[in-house]
Formats: structure tokens, C-alpha cells, sequence
């Protein structure tokens, strides 16, 4: 059985929904780009997968700006009965996510600094 669920997804070809299609029990879906910007770099992988009822998310983030380097991590996960129980603003029905365990930031300039 499949899971289909809406999703925001910004890439290297733009931002908009996606329409993802998971089946319980396969590999996880990735996606991944990044890449030189106009301060530095950036990238951004996610992957989603369906396991024991609940879709499950999760988002990595890394990059140099002006004020340095700076990564994230977060873990999402929705019921899949949930999958299309919230309307965002345009209209598109869309998962009820909610934290999977820690998320969190690591800002190595303010590391460096002794904060």
C-alpha cells in the first residue's frame, strides 16, 4: 500500500508542492542540492520514509554566509491518517507534522567565539 502526501519542496528548479508517493516498508526517498549562492554556499537534504503507521521526515542544512557557518537537523514524523489533515494558505492538504525528537542548530562561528 501507498502513501501519498503533499510536500514543500525547494530545489534547484524552484519552490513549490510536490506530490511524494511512499510505500511503507521500502528505502527512504532523498532528495539533496546545494551549492554556491550569492553569500557563500548552501545545501539541503531531506529524505521521508513510512514505518509503524507514522511518515517520517527529516531535514539537514549546512552553509557559510557573511556571518559564517551555520547547520541544522530536525525530525518530523505525521500519523498516516494525518497525512491530509491540515489546509496550508494556497488551499493544498497537507501533513500534520509535528518534532520527532531533537532538532537543532550548530553555529560554528559563535562556537569559535566562545559563545
Amino acid at each position: 500500500m501507498s502513501t501519498k502526501i503533499w510536500v514543500w519542496y525547494a530545489g534547484a528548479g524552484g519552490d513549490g508542492y510536490v506530490r511524494l508517493k511512499l510505500r511503507a516498508g521500502e528505502r527512504a526517498l532523498h532528495t539533496f542540492h546545494g551549492g554556491p549562492d550569492d553569500e557563500g554556499w548552501s545545501t539541503r537534504a531531506e529524505r521521508w520514509w513510512v514505518e509503524d503507521g507514522m511518515i517520517h521526515n527529516e531535514i539537514a542544512t549546512d552553509g557559510v554566509d557573511c556571518d559564517g557557518r551555520i547547520s541544522t537537523h530536525s525530525r518530523w514524523r505525521c500519523p498516516v491518517e494525518d497525512r491530509h489533515a491540515r489546509r496550508n494558505g494556497e488551499g493544498w492538504l497537507v501533513p500534520a507534522w509535528e518534532v520527532d525528537g531533537l532538532s537543532g542548530q550548530r553555529d560554528y562561528s559563535a562556537e569559535a567565539a566562545g559563545y
